[in-house]
């Protein structure tokens, strides 16, 4: 019996390249430009990117502007403190403490003169300074007639206006007066009321005042 050799079948590959689907192709940034049916989109695009930009950077710089600026001090034990700044006109116990410093520069007599001369004149601009002056000149001879030492004693302190560089304040309470008169010690009390005109120092530095002075005042005293 007879062995019968195996037949080979012979497989061509296909040349259809309708079976295949279309090759991918590689983006190519420069046909943007080529082709002008893109071109719009592209611009389009960058004006969207550059306005969302501008949009966050302008979000970003107003949220920067609300941020206050802080202060660090140091104390002499190495101690750290951070502060917020305060505005101006909220910065109320600042304008409550130059009120009173104004009212114990100028209300400290002795017989002679002011106790404290040079801080009247840290705490009072010129014109007011020399109404100071004219009012302790006027009440002089009693003083030292009757050597006449004076402190006040403020009861309040109030604040009425706070505007950009100035705050309106009236202190009140009572001056306390000690003397002597033909040889007997005598001690006299009136209450006295002092409206002030504080004016925001601009230069701390260049006219070595405090962080506010006094640019007008009115004095009452009700014996």
């Amino acid at each position: 019996m007879n062995a019968t050799a195996p037949t080979l079948r012979e497989t061509r590959p296909t040349t259809d390249s309708s079976k295949f689907g279309p090759a991918q192709r590689r983006f190519d940034p420069t046909q943007l430009f080529a082709q002008r049916d893109r071109l719009p989109w592209f611009w389009f695009f960058v004006a969207v990117a550059v306005s969302g930009l501008a949009a966050f950077d302008r979000y970003h710089l107003v949220q920067q502007f609300k941020h206050r600026e802080r202060v660090v001090i140091i104390d002499p034990a190495q101690t750290y403190y951070i502060s917020p700044l305060l505005e101006f006109q909220e910065a109320k116990e600042l304008h409550a403490q130059q009120a009173e410093l104004a009212t114990l520069a100028f209300l400290n007599r002795n017989p002679r003169d002011f106790d404290q001369p040079q801080l009247l004149a840290q705490t009072f601009l010129k014109p007011a300074h020399q109404k100071a002056q004219d009012i302790r000149v006027r009440e002089t001879a009693e003083f030292r007639a009757k050597q006449l030492h004076q402190k006040p004693e403020i009861a309040k302190i109030d604040i009425l206006t706070t505007r950009e560089n100035e705050v309106l304040a009236n202190v009140s309470g009572q001056v306390i007066r000690n003397g002597i008169f033909q040889e007997k010690a005598f001690a006299e009390v009136f209450n006295f009321k002092l409206s002030l005109r504080l004016i925001r120092n601009p230069n701390l530095a260049a006219n070595g005042r405090f962080p506010m002075a006094v640019g007008e005042f009115k004095y009452e005293s009700f014996k």
